[in-house]
């Protein structure tokens, strides 16, 4: 999707701006202070005065000395005398003149018309009317620039000047191609061109303060990080909207030979000197050192069980490379999360086949975020005990003996958020597609839940249940009752489908395809219109393409929307 601010050509602080010499304008304004424009006029000059002058002198708009009034003699130029002849320019002082400056020549071209001039590299013009277009020299200012009409005063604020010309600069209103705009507006370095205005950012390298390192392209403004995108260094820090610092970062890639060869042995902080294991890096962690972890799919699968040491550890585990790598380990889990640790995971897959290993995630007393992660053919995706799990964008599939398991003992500590997600394709034994034991906060949102066959429904609540479950913008299919007994009285179910079909050739006419637990919507099938999108949800579906982001539209519920 195109962002609302389509970059097209950006000037940042320390490029070059456009200041010509206006030597007649001098003589109105007093002085111009650079590229912003500021202008100061002397108030007593004959040229706002109706050319009054004592006894034997003459009104001169070109001077600056005694007001402007000197001797007959000292006007050399007709187009300097108050009232006198000009070429095709202002009849009075008080409406302020241009000129654009070429260091070849002198000669002027103008317009028989009066309204357009337009500037070569070889030639100067002096002409200035209202409503006057100018095509500046490229040369001069680094890029084209357009100008509009004559003004005075505020740069910006400017109420002679509009549109996609909003600021007033060397007496023209102008766009913000061609001009400085750290200098124009302090804080708003980027020129969007379509709009003529300076904006904040037009990508994330523009956003220069460490707490709002991400440009929201749909704004132009800088905002925290909510993606690990928005820090192609790093990763995000997704709780302090932070990017993760670039002092601490560790490669891993299982690859024994050819032009990179890993060692557990070295450094692993180059892609040229790469760990082998993921386990091997995340002994090298420290306490109050958050760090980022990027793992290439190598030529082997990781199969050790990797285990991030308890204490207050940051770190994210990212892909690199073109090619997302997997953890396949055979029986214990492939990630253990410990108390007080803070995990982010993406796009790292983690599978089994046969499905063996139980849970393939162990988190406790933590926080994980896990962000377009593909989980599948394990016993038990996840078992988390008192911490807060954020699931986002992921697929959760083929698993024997269920999906989410979350328990917790406070529900401050324990909460699950599952959001624009799949819990789909699997045949249970245990539980369904989420497990909520004790004192559990859920809330699952534009998040797709069908064909889970188990013995007890897809939400199961148990233990003394005595958290809540708020359920939004979904998809949630399959035999009643879909949530258990357990559940009810302390689940909200808004904006949300449901239905009873519980085999997949029965689910035709909602979803189109059925490829590697994702489900996509049938274009104008049931779960048209199912969904309310607000302020704040999700702006792209699991695979990511653009919801409405206009509060209070219609949406598609679950997790797909697809595309017409």
């Amino acid at each position: 999707m195109r962002s609302t601010w389509t970059k097209t050509l950006k000037h940042r602080i320390g490029s070059a701006g456009s200041a010509p010499t206006l030597a007649r304008a001098l003589a109105l304004a007093g002085s111009l202070a650079g590229l912003a424009g500021c202008l100061v006029t002397n108030k007593n000059h004959c040229g706002l005065n109706q050319g009054a002058c004592g006894d034997g002198l003459m009104c001169s708009v070109c001077a600056v000395d005694n007001n402007g009034c000197v001797q007959p003699d000292e006007i050399v130029d007709a187009a300097c005398m108050f009232g006198g002849e000009t070429t095709s320019g202002p009849t009075t002082a008080t409406e302020p003149l241009t000129s654009s400056t070429s260091p070849t020549t002198t000669e002027s071209t103008v317009d028989p018309t009066g309204t357009t001039t337009a500037v070569s590299p070889t030639t100067t013009s002096d002409t200035t009317t209202d409503d006057t277009v100018t095509t500046e020299d490229p040369t001069l200012t680094g890029s084209e620039t357009t100008v509009g009409p004559d003004c005075m005063g505020d740069v910006v604020g400017n109420p002679m000047c509009g549109g996609d010309l909003p600021y007033c600069i060397d007496l023209k209103c102008v766009g913000c191609m061609g001009q400085n705009c750290g200098l124009i507006e302090p804080g708003k370095p980027a020129c969007e061109e379509t709009s003529g205005l300076c904006v904040e950012c037009l990508q994330h390298s523009d956003c220069l303060n460490d707490d709002k390192p991400a440009c929201d392209k749909d704004t132009a403004t800088c905002k925290a990080c909510s993606d690990h995108d928005e820090c192609p260094a790093t990763a995000c820090d997704l709780e302090t909207g932070m990017c993760l610092p670039e002092s601490c970062v560790f490669y891993v890639d299982l690859t024994k030979s050819g032009e990179f060869p890993c060692d557990d042995a070295g450094a692993g902080t180059t892609q040229q000197t790469p760990l082998c294991t993921l386990q091997k890096a995340a002994t090298l962690l420290q306490v109050d050192k958050p760090c980022t972890i990027k793992v290439k799919a190598g030529t082997q699968f990781q199969t050790a069980p990797t285990i991030i040491p308890a204490g207050n550890i940051t770190v994210a585990i990212i892909h690199y490379g073109n090619t997302l790598p997997s953890l396949q380990v055979p029986m214990d889990p492939a990630l253990t999360v410990q108390a007080g640790n803070r995990v982010y995971m993406r796009r790292i897959a983690i599978t089994n086949s046969p499905p063996t290993a139980n849970p393939a995630i162990e988190c406790t007393g933590a926080a994980l975020w896990l962000d377009n992660q593909r989980i599948s053919n394990t016993r038990t995706a996840l078992h988390a005990l008192d911490c807060k799990v954020h699931v986002r964008q992921s697929i959760i599939f083929g698993h024997t003996f269920g999906g989410l398991d979350i328990q917790g003992t406070d529900v401050n500590k324990a909460q699950l958020w599952l959001e624009n997600s799949y819990i789909t394709s699997m045949m249970s034994s245990i539980f369904g597609a989420v497990r909520l034991i004790g004192a559990v906060k859920a809330d699952v949102l534009y998040s797709t839940i069908a064909l889970v066959k188990s013995v007890v429904p897809p939400f199961e609540c148990i233990g003394g249940f005595s958290g809540t479950i708020n359920v939004r913008n979904s998809a949630v299919i399959g035999p009643d009752p879909r949530f258990g007994a357990g559940c009810m009285g302390k689940v909200t179910i808004t904006t949300t489908y449901e239905s009873t079909e519980s085999m997949q050739p029965e689910l035709i006419g909602t979803f189109s395809t059925f490829n590697g637990g994702q489900l996509q919507a049938k274009i104008d099938g049931p779960l048209t219109d199912g969904a309310v999108w607000k302020t704040g949800d999700p702006k792209v579906d699991q695979d990511g393409t653009p919801r409405p982001k206009v509060d209070g539209a219609a949406d598609y519920a679950g997790a797909d929307r697809p595309v017409r």
